[in-house]
């Protein structure tokens, strides 16, 4: 009966990493997405093995358990909001689902088959390359041919999403909004792209790859999104630039790379500078969307006095006080558990990126770096944590060094 147990969940696993993209085309309702659905089967398989005492608790992570106890409490000393609920369920589903579970069956499954990491970071690869190529196909389609892809691809919410940039239409792939397809670039492209460099991929592989990826990042229009290409870049000439093996042939693929961008940009120059007005626009302190942003931050700090400080007004805490969202995941956090989550969070966060620092694979510690800087500097600005991919990648990227413990060989 466990083998096909085991069987399944290997199954699940697999399907949910692809299925990733899907956070909003072909959801299973308005609330529920692929993935949260298939998160839910492999939480309730865990449950099984967990009671049958095929599989044990992990005793790590009590920085976010903590948090989680900290955020309760106030949930229920505090929340009166109507939206609280919901989000409490959302925060801990994201929690145990997206990542506890997910890094324990795969942890659990290293046992059985070392390949089944390697299997997951394919299908990664796969679904990243899916997502932008359909992104570049979208952008196209929708803004010089007139086709309009809500009629062929079924969502499960805003429908009428109509984000322009300029005269523009801004691809968003299979998910929600196009900074959502940024966020997901952002954090599986450097991982996926030092695995292909780890494997030695074919050069022409490597570089369609790239190529698609940059094209549908740009299409997108997302002003982080291109801001944190520069980042990225930074930190990726940080770790192979003084690499003198690996220099030449690098900065051959990159001159490929920037050629095919230029070719673009020559053929579509409204396009480039679209993005440019994106990216200055956001950067414009007199911009609607910057002062929306900084109105919504202004003046919270009334709200924290006494044991709200401390413990903040549990889930949800703008609905508690009738207050707009926080746009920001850390003023959300404050807000929500006070001075003890913020800082319980944070420390869970710095124990992660630690132990990614102690990847032993040059590659692959590059890539999980940038995506957790990447991520975490990106939450500043959005509150997305009820998406599966940061808990993904935090969760990989705590497998990825245990593995190297466990099969130092592998």
């Amino acid at each position: 009966m466990f083998k096909i147990v085991k069987f399944i969940i290997i199954r699940i696993l697999i399907a949910y990493l692809f299925v990733g993209i899907f956070t909003n085309a072909f959801a299973v309702s308005s609330f529920i997405s692929m993935p949260t659905f298939l998160a839910a089967i492999y939480s309730l398989l865990y449950l099984i093995l967990l009671l049958s005492s095929r599989i044990k608790l992990h005793k790590e992570g009590y920085w976010l358990l903590a948090y989680w106890l900290v955020l309760t409490f106030s949930f229920i000393l505090f929340a009166t909001g109507e939206k609280c609920l919901n989000h409490y369920i959302m925060w801990t589903f994201s929690f145990f689902a997206f990542y506890y579970v997910f890094k324990s069956l795969v942890l659990y499954l290293l046992k059985f088959d070392s390949g089944i990491f390697n299997t997951m970071l394919n299908i990664i690869s796969f679904s990243v390359f899916i997502s932008s190529l359909f992104a570049i196909v979208e952008f196209l389609l929708v803004n010089f041919v007139g086709v309009n892809l809500e009629n062929i691809i079924p969502r499960g919410r805003v429908e009428g999403y109509t984000p322009l940039a300029s005269n523009f239409i801004r691809a968003r792939s299979f998910m929600e909004e196009s900074g959502h397809f940024s966020l997901y670039l952002e954090i599986f492209t450097p991982i996926t792209l030092a695995w292909l460099l780890r494997n030695r991929k074919n050069k022409i592989i490597l570089i369609s790859y790239v190529s698609i990826v940059l094209i549908a990042l740009f299409f997108s229009f997302s002003a982080y999104g291109l801001v944190a290409l520069v980042i990225a870049i930074f930190f990726f000439f940080y770790y192979y630039v003084f690499s003198v093996g690996n220099l030449k042939s690098l900065m051959k693929n990159l001159f490929i790379v920037f050629i095919i961008f230029l070719v673009i940009i020559i053929a579509f120059p409204s396009i480039w500078e679209i993005g440019y007005q994106t990216v200055t626009a956001k950067l414009d302190v007199d911009n609607s969307s910057f002062s929306d942003r900084n109105s919504r931050i202004i003046g919270l700090d009334q709200y924290l006095t006494g044991i709200h400080l401390m413990i903040g007004y549990g889930s949800a805490a703008f609905s508690t006080l009738k207050t707009p969202s926080f746009i920001s995941l850390y003023v959300g956090i404050l807000m929500s558990a006070g001075i003890c989550g913020i800082i319980l969070f944070l420390g869970f966060l710095l124990c992660t990126f630690y132990r990614m620092l102690q990847i032993k694979n040059k590659d692959m510690r590059c890539g999980f770096v940038i995506a957790f800087i990447l991520s975490t500097i990106h939450f500043c600005f959005v509150d997305l944590i009820y998406l599966p991919w940061f808990w993904t990648m935090l969760a990989l990227g705590y497998v990825y060094r245990t593995k190297e413990k466990l099969l130092p060989h592998d």
